[in-house]
């Protein structure tokens, strides 16, 4: 648009100029004037033509840029959205920040899970829309009610819901709040039964379990990037879970022994660790005042 504008301007103003050096003549005075006038206009047409070109241009690339921006945005929203189902959020953060991350033992770290009865049947019988919605709906308000609690998701298996407090630092109120996170997520279980008894819904019920001890956690990529956790307190946490009943949260005599503040245990039998090492299990209540 510059260049044009140069050449608007030469040949408006200089060109005129030059035929009138030339060839000046008193009687042709007015023809010299008329030809300046047609070049002015045209010089005047292609100079408002390139800045209004240049502002188009502009305007276009502020609005393709605008456009990047945002899809981009959208783009991290999808990305960390993705991320998030993963594994925990503070994982994920220290994965981001570093690129990669080493296997690593984290000891003591508290672990929740939240396993659903019957799957299998309910699949088999129901629509798969409801019967996915219904888990769907269960997760997402484990997820909320964990969040508060500082209690984050480290994956769900199929029925199973599995989450964590301690990773990577542990802290001396993980028993206390992962126990508070379980305790209301049966409430909120508890609730939904109720209002889908009420609409003669299906309901599936769930058993919780909470214990704390050394587990090894890491990144595996198959190629998906996932998050995963091993060890005997992963172990030791499905036998508790399982030796608890519907309604309950089942703890680990360990879980007990960590002393969490407000709660109160009552014993209700034992599970064998993978060495057949009895391992008192206790259903936990809140402290009434």
């Amino acid at each position: 648009q510059m260049a044009l504008s140069a050449v608007a301007l030469l040949v408006g103003g200089g060109l005129p100029t030059l035929i009138a050096g030339l060839h000046y003549e008193p009687e042709h005075s007015l023809a010299i004037n008329i030809v300046s006038a047609v070049f002015i206009f045209i010089y005047f047409h292609l100079f408002a033509w390139a800045a209004y070109s240049r502002a188009s241009l502009l305007k276009w690339t502020r609005r393709e840029l605008r456009e990047q921006k945002q899809a981009a945005e959208i783009e991290k929203r999808r990305s960390d959205l993705l991320l998030h189902n993963v594994g925990p959020d503070r994982m994920i953060e220290r994965l981001q920040a570093e690129g990669a991350l080493e296997p690593e033992v984290f000891d003591p770290v508290t672990l929740l899970i939240v396993d659903f009865s019957d799957v299998s049947a309910a699949a088999e019988h129901l629509e798969p829309g409801e019967f996915v919605d219904f888990l769907q709906h269960c997760f997402q308000a484990f997820d909320s009610i964990c969040a508060r609690f500082g209690v984050e998701k480290v994956k769900t298996m199929s029925d199973v819901f599995l989450a964590s407090r301690g990773m990577p630092s542990p802290s001396d109120d993980d028993a206390a709040a992962s126990l508070a996170a379980a305790l209301e997520i049966r409430e909120f279980l508890t609730d939904l039964a109720t209002s889908r008894a009420a609409s003669d819904s299906f309901h599936l019920e769930a058993r919780i379990g909470v214990h704390i001890g050394r587990i090894v956690g890491a990144f595996i990529e198959t190629p998906k990037l996932v998050y995963d956790v091993w060890g005997e307190a992963v172990e030791t946490l499905f036998r508790v879970e399982r030796a608890g009943g519907h309604g309950r949260v089942t703890v680990s005599d360990a879980l007990r022994r960590a002393e969490p503040a407000g709660f109160c245990f009552e014993p209700v039998g034992n599970v064998f660790d993978q060495d057949m090492v009895a391992v008192p299990i206790f259903d936990v209540e809140r402290e009434t005042v």
